[in-house]
């Protein structure tokens, strides 16, 4: 074959380092899309986190509750049923199963459920709402912060709070009905948790005595704390069973001898801390002397 025949055939022979280069392009592009979609799935593992951290909050926060509720009604013994100790076991070992494996399929499931209850929450909010519900609020940093009434006095106190909210504030209502149970965190968890025992006991009894309202419940549960002659942070761990009989009649209840007036009557859920720090601070002074 002549040179000229060789210069002709030549741009037919491959190119070896364009070829080369072609291929690093190309499985460099397949690494930066593997490393995007890898780092998609660790943001959604991270909101999921997120979720479980506010779980366990509230669990600890209900767990609490439980505690001192239990004391106050065994006089001091306080005893927890294995029965809440499990189911609490149980949502903790679920929270702490995401956070160590991270099953995909488990994020999944979650998933859908979480998709399922925020339909259901939409169709139950009203127009004026419903645009909220579509938010996400994977993240806590979205939660408003809520102040409660640490003046609340009385049941009827409370019952507006919840109805109507507090110093211009959105109604605990519709926190709890748009956030579920989250909006419930850091320093009024505990607080929210016993107003919530008061909240579902007034509905309860309403629905289970037709001809009764939410207002008249509130009338009598009030009364039943006057004649007790307790606060308000009494009545969280001692509500009554019912406030009516069989027949749709007022239970009467009367004061008896432990009825008294008793020294943490006017214990409120703001001043339990104090009340607690003071306590703590005259024991470590005692045992010094």
């Amino acid at each position: 074959m002549s040179n000229q025949d060789e210069r002709i055939a030549q741009p037919n022979v491959p190119n070896t380092s364009e070829h080369l280069n072609t291929l690093f392009l190309t499985q460099l592009k397949d690494l930066s899309e593997s490393i995007a979609t890898s780092f998609d799935s660790i943001s959604n593992s991270l909101a999921e986190l997120r979720n479980k951290a506010g779980s366990i909050a509230t669990l600890a926060a209900t767990l609490s509750d439980t505690y001192e509720s239990n004391q106050q009604q065994n006089g001091g013994d306080s005893k927890i049923s294995a029965k809440d100790i499990d189911a609490r076991l149980m949502m903790f070992q679920v929270a702490q199963q995401a956070q160590n494996g991270l099953p995909k399929h488990g994020l999944e499931q979650d998933s859908l459920g979480a998709v399922k209850k925020q339909k259901t929450m939409s169709e139950s909010l009203p127009d004026d709402e419903l645009d909220h519900s579509g938010k996400s609020y994977s993240n806590d940093a979205n939660l408003p912060e809520v102040d409660l009434n640490s003046r609340a006095k009385s049941v009827q106190d409370l019952w507006e709070e919840w109805n109507i909210g507090y110093r211009n504030q959105e109604p605990l209502k519709s926190l709890e009905r748009r956030y579920g149970t989250r909006w419930r965190r850091g320093r009024i968890a505990k607080s929210a948790q016993r107003r919530k025992k008061v909240i579902e006991f007034i509905e309860s009894e309403a629905k289970r005595n037709p001809g009764v309202t939410e207002e008249d419940v509130v009338r009598l549960l009030e009364n039943y704390r006057i004649k007790k002659n307790k606060g308000l942070f009494w009545l969280y761990g001692s509500l009554p069973n019912h406030l009516f009989n069989a027949n749709g009649e007022p239970i009467e209840f009367l004061p008896d001898g432990n009825d008294l007036q008793s020294k943490d009557e006017g214990l409120t859920d703001d001043s339990e801390a104090t009340a607690a720090a003071v306590a703590a601070a005259a024991a470590a002074a005692s045992v010094k002397h």
